[in-house]
C-alpha cells in the first residue's frame, strides 16, 4: 500500500511526520518506542499489523519528537509533550472521532489522551503496556543499574560502526534479528534521554 508522508507543527515548534494508509474508519496508533514510518512497513515486526489494519481502516501513524522522520533535535522530551504530539497529529487531520491504539510506550499516552478527550475516542485499544515503569517497581536499585547500563551502551555505541552495540539492543526485542536489521531511527543523545524518561513517568496505578 502507498503511504504519503505529511508534516505538522507542535505548539513548541517541533516538526512531526505522520501518514495515513488504507481506507475506512480511522484508527490512530500512538507513537511508541523507536517507531519509523518507512521502516515499520519494510520490516516484519509491525508490517503485518499495519497492513492488516489498513485493509479495513484508515491507519494514522506518526513518529513522535526526536525519532523516525520527525524532527530529531528537540529541546524537551517528556510525557506531557508526547501526549501533545498525539493531540497535534489528530488536530492536523481534523479527526472528530476515532479508534485509538496504544502499543507499549503508546499505551500510557493513549490512556491520557482518552481521559482528556473522551468525546473523540470511540474505542481504546491497549496492547503490551504496563501500569508501572521500571523505577516504580519493587526492586528499584536493580532496575536503576540496568537502566544506567543501557544508557551507557547507547551513549558509547549507538550510531557507531560497531554492530555489537546495536545488536545488543535490538536482540532484546527481536532475538533472531540479523545485524542489518538493527537500524538507527534516532540520535544516540535522544535515545539516552528517552531511556531516562520512559521508565520514570510511567506509573498509572499503585
Amino acid at each position: 500500500m502507498h503511504q504519503e508522508i505529511q508534516y505538522c507543527m507542535t505548539s513548541d515548534g517541533v516538526r512531526l511526520a505522520y501518514s495515513v494508509i488504507g481506507k475506512g474508519t480511522p484508527i490512530v496508533r500512538a507513537s511508541h518506542w523507536l517507531s519509523h514510518l518507512e521502516y515499520d512497513l519494510k520490516y516484519p515486526l509491525f508490517r503485518h499489523l499495519i497492513l492488516g489494519l489498513a485493509h479495513r481502516h484508515s491507519v494514522i501513524r506518526y513518529d513522535t519528537r526526536g525519532i523516525g522522520l520527525s524532527q530529531r533535535q528537540v529541546t524537551e522530551i517528556s510525557f506531557e509533550r508526547w501526549v501533545g504530539d498525539l493531540e497535534c497529529v489528530v488536530d492536523a487531520l481534523s479527526l472528530q472521532r476515532f479508534m485509538l491504539f496504544g502499543l507499549s510506550q503508546g499505551a500510557s499516552i493513549s490512556i491520557q489522551y482518552a481521559v482528556r478527550h473522551p468525546e473523540r475516542v470511540s474505542h481504546l485499544i491497549i496492547y503490551g503496556g504496563f501500569a508501572r515503569g521500571f523505577l516504580h517497581r519493587d526492586d528499584v536499585d536493580h532496575e536503576k543499574q540496568k537502566l544506567e547500563l543501557s544508557r551507557a551502551l547507547v551513549r558509547q555505541g549507538w550510531g557507531s560502526d560497531k554492530e555489537a552495540y546495536r545488536q545488543w539492543f535490538t536482540s532484546q526485542f527481536i532475538p533472531e534479528a540479523p545485524p542489518t536489521r538493527a537500524g538507527v531511527s534516532t540520535r544516540p543523545s535522544t535515545l539516552a534521554r528517552m531511556l531516562h524518561r520512559f521508565p520514570v513517568w510511567s506509573r498509572l496505578s499503585g
